[in-house]
């Protein structure tokens, strides 16, 4: 059900993976951290959403206990993608807190798409980190490749 390793980053000690969907009847993920052979594995509650197939589609090493998640799903019932970014911090008892940083469907674009892709940009000429999110055209003509720019301000 195309529920596999979604989203990867690499820290300083780690390789960390996400699966894109639960592989269960739930809404927990597995954020995965693999360093030296020792492996931890973290809860990642996906956002509910009654008419949509949510997923991570990707993640991004932000900090040593931070990321940054792209869930993103299809709403048959509404006919559109629905996409957030949200920065996770690790706790002690091995879940994930978020908050949400964007909901691309709220931004001032055309259509949001098919986002699947997250990475760090150049840093701007005011320092600040700069953030890109690609979408996937799945070579389906209707769909395009797009990519977004954003300014993280801390």
């Amino acid at each position: 059900e195309n529920a596999g390793i979604e989203g990867i980053t690499l820290d300083r000690a780690a390789l960390w993976i996400i699966a894109e969907r639960p592989f269960r009847n739930d809404s927990l993920t597995m954020l995965v951290s693999m360093e030296k052979g020792k492996e931890e594995i973290y809860a990642y509650s996906l956002e509910p959403a009654l008419d949509t197939d949510r997923g991570v589609s990707e993640i991004l090493n932000y900090s040593s206990d931070e990321f940054l998640t792209l869930e993103r799903g299809y709403s048959k019932e509404r006919k559109r993608v629905l996409a957030e970014v949200y920065l996770c911090k690790l706790t002690k008892d091995h879940h994930v807190l978020k908050t949400k940083l964007a909901d691309l469907n709220s931004l001032p674009i055309a259509k949001v798409d098919n986002y699947e892709g997250m990475s760090w940009g150049p840093v701007l000429p005011n320092g600040r980190r700069s953030l890109l999110l690609v979408s996937d055209d799945n070579e389906n003509s209707p769909q395009t490749t797009d990519i977004l720019v954003f300014e993280l301000i801390p």
